[in-house]
């Protein structure tokens, strides 16, 4: 039995991130049985980022592990020991939240995992495609990088444009024809990204189980 590790990075349970990452999971799970998920919403953690302690770094040190203890240890020695990782993460000022970002340099900084992991990234954001790729999409593609040197994997990324804020949009301070057109928007294209994290899940599975 293989595991892999399903990590929703935004705060809000049930909603664009989670239901994506609902259906990668799906995908998963209808290709093999053979796959432990472990599914972890971070906002329920209670955890920080790297210290730069260095404790990571002694000599006496277990290779790759962060020793730091708060509610994330058991996650990333897991995420380290175990056979994949897909993470779904909204954009927040250009890059990831704070609760993944706090994940990601505790799973960098202490150096290469022993075997290689793979490795899917969503991201989820209320922008269109082309704001994104001149934008932000270069701070997305630098968290592949690290992926590609710790983790010796070159992950799949997956992007999710204009996502829809909230429903009821009487009770926010922002203009009725902004959020109409929004929702047509979601409503055309947010069923063809579900899908697209489906397909997304068959394709990791499949690599996991080639392993087998």
């Amino acid at each position: 039995m293989k595991k892999i590790y399903a990590l929703n990075a935004s705060p809000r349970k049930g909603w664009n991130c989670d239901q994506i990452l609902d259906c990668f999971i799906q995908g998963v799970k209808e290709t093999s049985g053979e796959i432990e998920i472990e599914k972890v919403q971070l906002y329920d953690l209670d955890y920080k980022g790297c210290r730069s302690c260095f404790a990571c770094q002694l000599k006496k040190t277990e290779q790759g592990h962060c020793l730091f203890r708060d509610g994330a240890t058991d996650l990333i020695r897991g995420i380290k020991s175990g056979d994949g990782l897909v993470f779904a993460a909204p954009v927040y000022y250009f890059d990831v939240p704070s609760q993944m970002r706090a994940i990601l340099e505790r799973l960098f900084y202490p150096g290469d995992a022993d075997h290689e992991i793979p490795v899917t990234a969503i991201y989820t954001m209320n922008q269109p495609e082309e704001v994104a790729n001149r934008v932000f999409k270069k701070h997305l593609d630098d968290i592949a990088f690290f992926f590609r040197q710790e983790f010796k994997t070159d992950p799949e990324q997956l992007y999710v444009y204009n996502t829809l804020h909230w429903r009821h949009p009487e009770r926010y301070n922002f203009p009725m024809e902004w959020y109409e057109e929004k929702l047509k928007v979601h409503e055309a294209q947010f069923p063809a990204d579900q899908n697209a994290a489906y397909q997304a899940g068959i394709r990791f599975a499949q690599k996991i189980v080639s392993r087998l």
